[in-house]
């Protein structure tokens, strides 16, 4: 490996301060540039997002952190997509490396009926919950005004939204515009999170895009079907019929169809729920995907150096 030498590391200073300047939020750029001039022999870039959600200056620096990595690894096979789409220069060697869980440490301690006594639901209703980071692009205004919709049918329904951000009292105040104070509970940030989505019947995700969220993966864990929209890597963890219903984006009339749907059939609920776990034990799990990195961090040192 090359030593850092006294110009190299003013090199690498000044690439850290330019891009800091440009506000471009590249940490993977950044590693990048001072791999390939401390020597290093292989790098790997991770992209764990699709790039709609980034500014111009961040797409850019995205591009040539791929464009300088030996490989790139991503989460969900729409995220190699949106890197494939980048120019022809900056393609290199993408492996698909999803998301996974611990299935030991999310565990409920508690039975769902205690759960819903101490947040004060009733052990009769149906509750159907999201959870997440409440920010634009997971559109809880679609949630709620599906949500809506279920409350008509089904005026018992209870609804619970798991999580904190910058759009906290905007969807507040669109519960309240909805009357749906008594049917919503905005439960905010919690460190209970297994308990809340044992208590749950049903997981909602309304976002317009996703690369593979962490929150459905959490739910299918915890034996619960999921409505969620059919973009990004979301279909790559949702099987149609099968773990969930897949929907399109911005239609709270689909969301609410595909809801009730399971609110009226609670064989098809536990079904579904014991799909969905037995799918991320089969996919998903610490071990499995562990061990798969392992496996591309062998491959690229071997197609570096050759095999011992």
């Amino acid at each position: 490996m090359m030593k850092i030498t006294q110009a190299n590391a003013a090199a690498i200073v000044a690439i850290v301060l330019f891009w800091r300047r440009r506000k471009a939020s590249a940490p993977a750029l950044i590693a990048s540039e001072t791999s390939r001039i401390a020597g290093v022999p292989v790098v790997l870039a991770s992209r764990r997002e699709l790039l709609n959600l980034r500014t111009p200056w961040q797409q850019r620096a995205i591009r040539v952190a791929c464009k300088l990595a030996t490989g790139v690894v991503v989460n969900s096979r729409a995220v190699g997509h949106d890197m494939a789409g980048l120019e022809s220069g900056s393609r290199r060697r993408i492996d698909v490396l999803p998301n996974c869980i611990d299935l030991d440490e999310f565990e409920s301690k508690l039975s769902p009926g205690e759960i819903r006594r101490k947040l004060g639901l009733s052990p009769r209703s149906i509750v159907i919950g999201t959870l997440g980071n409440l920010r634009p692009e997971k559109d809880l205004e679609t949630f709620l005004l599906a949500a809506r919709g279920i409350v008509d049918a089904i005026p018992t329904a209870e609804f619970l939204v798991i999580g904190d951000g910058p759009a906290a009292n905007k969807l507040k105040w669109l519960a309240d515009d909805l009357h749906l104070s008594e049917s919503v509970r905005f439960l905010g940030d919690r460190s209970d999170v297994p308990d809340l989505v044992a208590a749950l019947d049903i997981l909602v995700m309304s976002s317009y895009t996703e690369s593979f969220p962490n929150a459905i993966l959490e739910a299918m864990a915890m034996g619960k079907p999921v409505v969620a929209t059919n973009v990004g890597g979301i279909p790559e963890l949702v099987e149609e019929g099968q773990t969930g219903f897949l929907v399109p984006p911005r239609d709270p009339k689909a969301i609410a169809y595909r809801v009730l749907s399971l609110c009226r059939d609670s064989a098809r609920r536990l079904q579904m729920g014991r799909a969905a776990r037995e799918r991320v034990e089969s996919n998903f799990t610490v071990q499995d995907v562990t061990a798969k990195l392992e496996g591309i961090y062998v491959r690229s040192l071997r197609e570096r150096f050759g095999s011992a």
